[in-house]
């Protein structure tokens, strides 16, 4: 069988699962008891999984209903519980490990990349958003312009 998955059901399953092995039900005696330490750590983990922050998180467990259902929750979690479940459970090296496994066996290892080229436009490969490009490029040729001249000056 292929470990690897892109359904967001399997990932929030096996993370629930892998999260009920490794954590408490609950942070300390005198938590609220509105959302289980698992049912927060396999939000954490579809929060990488979707490659989003805690309010894309948030608005995908209200907008999928088969999601709330398969992570046992009855209501959303507000973005600031996410967070700091994230702070507060990140600290631990042994969540962090979890968090890392989980994720591995769910998306796979990153392969290396044997020989990269690189460009001089000092732009990246991922997103990058209109308005920081055209700030660069604004900037970029001043700067360019302004070494050119002190290096002819020297």
């Amino acid at each position: 069988m292929n470990t690897l998955t892109t359904s967001a059901l399997k990932v929030a399953r096996r993370a629930l699962a892998a999260g009920q092995g490794g954590l408490r039900r609950y942070a300390h005696r005198y938590s609220p008891k509105v959302y289980t330490q698992p049912q927060l750590f396999a939000a954490l983990v579809l929060k990488v999984f979707f490659k989003t922050d805690y309010r894309g998180v948030t608005t995908f467990l209200a907008e999928w209903s088969d999601l709330r259902a398969v992570l046992g929750l009855r209501r959303v979690p507000h973005f600031t519980t996410l967070h700091k479940a994230g702070q507060r459970l990140l600290q631990r090296r042994r969540v962090q490990r979890l968090l890392t496994f989980t994720v591995r066996r769910l998306l796979g290892r990153r392969r290396r990349v044997r020989l990269g080229a690189f460009d001089s436009t000092g732009f990246e490969c991922g997103h990058t958003s209109h308005y920081f490009a055209k700030g660069i490029v604004s900037l970029w040729p001043f700067r360019v312009r302004r070494r050119l001249t002190l290096r002819r000056a020297i």
